[in-house]
C-alpha cells in the first residue's frame, strides 16, 4: 500500500518510490530480460512496434530508449508484474 506521500508524489510527478519493492536479484532478473528483448536490435533493423530506439544514431546505433507495453508482448514481464503488483490493481487506487 502507498503512503499518503507516494501518492502525492505519483499524482503530481508520475511516479513514486517503493522502497524494496523487488530485490536486487529480481532487478538482475528484469535487466537480463530487457537485454533478451533487446536482442540485436538497431536502428536499422528492429521490430518498431515494440521497440522505440534512441534518437540521433546512425543505422548501426544499438542504445533503445523504450520497450513498448512488455506486459503485453512478453509473458515473463506478465508474470513478473502480475506477481507484484496482481491484475486488478493500479498504483493510487483501490
Amino acid at each position: 500500500m502507498l503512503n499518503r506521500e507516494q501518492l502525492l508524489q505519483y499524482n503530481t510527478e508520475g511516479y513514486t518510490m517503493i522502497p524494496k519493492f523487488v530485490s536486487h536479484v529480481e532487478v538482475e532478473a528484469i535487466l537480463a530480460e530487457i537485454e533478451k528483448i533487446k536482442g540485436g536490435a538497431t536502428v536499422a533493423h528492429h521490430n518498431a512496434e515494440r521497440l522505440e530506439m534512441e534518437p540521433n544514431q546512425g543505422p548501426e546505433g544499438k542504445s533503445v530508449r523504450r520497450i513498448y507495453e512488455p506486459c503485453t508482448y512478453y509473458a515473463w514481464f506478465r508474470s513478473f508484474f502480475s506477481k507484484h503488483i496482481g491484475r486488478s490493481r493500479t498504483v493510487g487506487r483501490s
